[in-house]
C-alpha cells in the first residue's frame, strides 16, 4: 500500500504555474505510527536567498501540517494515526519556529494494545545580529511510549550561522548548551548539561521536489566513560509538491540514546509516508 501511494504521488502532475509550497519541520517500529513534522527550511530574515537585487524579502508566517494513517489485517491487527504541525514566523531581525507532533498505534492482539503513543512540541527563537549570524533560545518537551521515555525536555541558548542561503540550497549550523532531562520507564532519571551541535540543509532542485535534512547531538559535557550520556537525532525528508498547497512526503528519522531505558535499544528508526498542506 505504501509503495502504491508513493508511485501515485510521483505520478501526479504539478499544477501549471504552481510555486513550491513552504514545507514543514528536534521510537522503534517501521511504519506510519511515528510521523513527525518535516524540518522547516529556515533562512535568514535579512536575505531570503539570492533573488533579484532590490527584491523585498517576504516576512510573516509559513504554516504547514501533515496527516498519516495506516493499518494491517490478518495475523496482525494494527491501526495507526499521526499528525504534525510546523509554523515559522520570519520578521526583519528575528524568527520564531514552533513544531508539534502526535503519533499513535495499537495492536489488537497485543497486551497492552497500545504499542506507541508519542506527543511533543518544540519552540525556538532566533535573533539575527547580522545577515548570517544569530543567537537563539530553544526548547523541547515530549513523551515516547515505544522508547520507554515518560518525559523528555531540554532548553538552552546558543549561536547559529547561515553558511549558504541560495534559492536552490540552504545550509546552517548551530552550537550552544542545553539542560537535558529524560525520565525513563524503570530507570533512573537522566539530567545533565549538554553541548548542543545541530545543522540544517534544504535542497530544492526545481519547483516540484525538495530534500530536507537536519542533525542534532546533545552529548553530556561531563564524563566520557561507559556511562556517558548522549542523545542524537537525524531527520531526512523527501517531498513531492502536488500543487500550490499540497505535497507528499517520505521521511526517515533516527533517534539514538547512549543510555536507553531497560529492555530498549539505543537506536530507533521511524519511516513513514504522509500527505501535507501549506497554508
Amino acid at each position: 500500500m505504501i509503495h502504491a501511494l508513493a508511485l501515485l504521488a510521483l505520478a501526479l502532475p504539478t499544477a501549471p504555474g504552481a510555486d513550491a509550497p513552504a514545507g514543514p519541520t528536534v521510537s522503534p517500529d517501521l511504519g506510519l505510527d511515528t510521523v513527525a513534522a518535516a524540518p522547516a527550511a529556515l533562512v535568514s530574515p535579512y536575505g531570503q536567498g539570492d533573488g533579484e537585487e532590490g527584491e523585498e524579502p517576504e516576512y510573516g508566517w509559513e504554516i504547514s501540517f501533515q496527516l498519516g494513517a495506516g493499518f494491517t489485517t490478518g495475523s496482525v491487527e494494527t491501526q495507526s494515526a499521526s499528525a504534525a504541525l510546523d509554523a515559522v514566523d520570519t520578521q526583519e531581525k528575528d524568527r520564531k519556529t514552533f513544531r508539534g507532533w502526535w503519533n499513535y498505534q495499537q495492536d489488537e492482539n497485543a497486551n497492552p494494545k497500545v504499542a506507541q503513543r508519542r506527543i511533543g512540541g518544540s519552540a525556538q527563537y532566533d535573533y539575527f545580529m547580522s545577515e548570517e549570524t544569530y543567537v537563539y533560545l530553544t526548547g523541547l518537551i515530549e513523551s515516547d511510549l515505544a522508547a520507554g521515555v515518560d518525559l523528555r525536555w531540554t532548553v538552552g541558548p546558543g549561536i547559529g550561522h547561515q553558511f549558504v542561503d541560495k534559492d536552490t540550497y540552504k545550509f546552517s549550523g548551530e552550537a550552544g548548551v542545553s539542560y537535558f532531562v529524560t525520565k525513563l520507564d524503570g530507570a533512573p532519571d537522566q539530567e545533565y548539561w549538554a553541548a548542543r551541535l545541530a545543522y540544517r540543509s534544504h535542497w530544492t532542485p526545481n519547483d516540484r521536489y525538495e530534500i530536507l535534512h537536519l542533525g542534532e547531538a546533545l552529548p553530556a559535557i561531563e564524563g566520557f566513560d561507559a556511562d556517558w550520556d548522549c542523545y542524537a537525532k537525524l531527520d531526512t525528508t523527501g517531498k513531492v509538491n502536488l500543487n500550490e498547497q499540497m505535497y507528499a512526503a517520505l521521511q526517515w528519522v533516527l533517534d539514538w540514546n547512549s543510555q536507553p531505558a531497560p529492555g530498549f535499544k539505543q537506536a530507533n528508526n521511524r519511516v513513514f509516508l504522509t500527505i501535507g498542506w501549506s497554508l
